[in-house]
């Protein structure tokens, strides 16, 4: 252990008791009544008091996550070798990775859930879908980025393709492929928490809706905290084992293990939005012609996509205006939320001491999943568009803060050097700076679209009554499978326009 971790690990918990005790004194001091805000010691109280049924409520979800994290980074991994060694599984596999990309994967929850109903594979499922993106991405990027020297080497001396990925490429894959982990974890455990919390009768996800329905605020905190330390204890469990396969220093980053890596597709956005069409399109046309012969009690959970496109003309005011509403909750929230998460990032990269004490911290706080807040707003706030607003401000807050701590800290030594012998005034300097930092800036930035676009859709389920996302819900608890699949579509559309969108920016702004 070096000694740097050891700091941080000091660091941490001097935060955490810095936490406790601030949250002490600020119940004290304010004097609310338990169902606002209660204190450590209620929340301690009701955890003691609840710690049977607490257990078996993590321990149902923990399962669940790991299985369908499990497979998913299986899943992940094997894509992404064969996407590496075979050309042909490349071209196959890559229009996946750009719907499942550009689409926000909480889109499919409902869909997963007509189809197979509000059961473990559902979750399974679900979890599986949103881990092997950042994965597969990941890992590709990793195995791709190797020494050309070793590789050639090996070629020398006859090594076979399987050698050569087996001694190099996994090998030099490792630092990229943690960060892939430590992006999806959160994720996973955010989606079976939000499937539980939907549909669920058992885990966590279940527990924070019937303990907020109930006002037990302090065996909701108690909840959302045990939430959080399950997050916590699965972010740790992947840095731990970073560092005991890892022969490099893991702290070299500010945005380690959890930074932009698995952000970006590779490609143009022409292509890849051409990829995304096309997809759909192949898929629509295969779906169209095998329901055909579907069984008419399939239409129930899988309605022709000439019965969605009907629904989708017939009703275009409700989803015009439903869309309308989504877009201005979305650009709300993600802008207050990329503004303060750019300046305080901007802040902690151009100061090297406060990025080593606040980059860590950083992306312990990413691995927070954002349905753990949703209980807190509904018992804080009125439910209304200012509290879905400012839910998806938070989950945009982290991706930008993480990508620009890293990007400010980006500037090359030699250029730095350059800068102080000719006496550069500072806002050159920043200049200088911000060009080097775009590209990490940019990645947090798609991180952060698709995170706001998710939060959006999560934050008009339970804070609003008017968006795409209440029509998505709506048609699932109606079952009105039509409307579940049109509300899906617009969502997908308005999300991979909004993700094209910063890439095209990108591409201008990036020299």
């Amino acid at each position: 252990m070096t000694r740097r971790t050891t700091n941080r690990g000091l660091l941490t918990l001097a935060s955490l008791v810095a936490a406790l005790a601030g949250w002490t004194g600020a119940a004290a001091l304010l004097d609310l009544p338990a169902l606002l805000f209660p204190s450590p010691a209620a929340v301690a109280e009701a955890f003691a008091a609840n710690a049977d049924t607490i257990a078996g409520n993590v321990a149902y979800t923990a399962a669940e996550v790991a299985v369908g994290w499990g497979l998913g980074v299986a899943v992940g991994a094997a894509l992404a070798v064969a996407i590496v060694v075979s050309p042909t599984a490349s071209r196959v596999g890559y229009p996946v990775l750009v719907v499942v990309r550009l689409v926000p994967v909480v889109v499919f929850l409902p869909l997963l859930i007509l189809l197979l109903g509000p059961t473990l594979a559902s979750r399974t499922a679900i979890a599986v879908l949103v881990t092997f993106f950042p994965v597969v991405l990941a890992t590709v990027e990793g195995l791709r980025s190797v020494d050309e020297a070793r590789l050639a080497v090996l070629a020398t001396v006859g090594a076979s393709r399987w050698q050569r990925l087996r001694y190099v490429r996994l090998p030099d894959a490792l630092p990229a492929v943690f960060s892939g982990l430590i992006v999806s974890a959160p994720i996973a455990v955010q989606t079976v928490v939000l499937a539980e919390y939907l549909v669920g009768n058992h885990g966590i996800g279940a527990a924070l809706r019937a303990t907020a329905a109930r006002f037990e605020t302090p065996l909701l905190f108690a909840y959302v905290l045990t939430l959080i330390a399950l997050s916590l204890l699965l972010f740790g469990a992947i840095r731990a084992a970073e560092a005991a396969v890892r022969w490099d220093d893991p702290d070299s980053g500010v945005a380690e293990g959890g930074g932009a890596v698995a952000a970006d597709l590779p490609g143009r956005p022409t292509t890849n939005a051409l990829a995304a069409a096309a997809t759909f399109g192949a898929a629509a046309l295969a779906w169209q012609a095998v329901s055909a012969v579907f069984p008419r009690d399939l239409s129930v959970f899988l309605p022709a996509p000439l019965g969605v496109l009907g629904t989708l003309v017939d009703t275009a005011g409700l989803f015009v205006g439903a869309g309308a509403t989504t877009l201005g909750t979305f650009a709300l929230g993600w802008g207050g939320g990329a503004i303060v998460g750019l300046a305080l990032g901007a802040v902690v990269g151009l100061l090297p001491r406060l990025r080593g004490v606040l980059g860590g911290q950083f992306v312990a706080a990413r691995s927070v999943p954002d349905v753990a807040i949703v209980p807190l707003f509904l018992v804080w706030f009125r439910v209304g568009p200012s509290t879905a607003a400012l839910l998806v401000a938070v989950a945009a807050f982290f991706p930008v803060a993480v990508g620009a701590a890293d990007g400010a800290g980006r500037l090359p030594a030699r250029q730095r050097d350059v800068l102080r012998s000719v006496g550069a005034p500072w806002h050159r300097v920043l200049a200088v700076r911000a060009r080097y930092a775009l590209p990490q800036l940019f990645a947090g930035c798609k991180l952060s679209v698709v995170a706001g676009f998710t939060a959006t859709v999560i934050a008009e389920w339970f804070l609003t009554s008017d968006g795409l996302g209440v029509l998505l819900l709506q048609g699932m608890t109606d079952t009105n499978p039509r409307l579940t699949y049109a509300a899906a579509f617009v969502l997908a559309v308005l999300g991979m326009a909004l993700y094209g969108a910063v890439a095209a920016l990108q591409r201008r702004l990036t020299w």
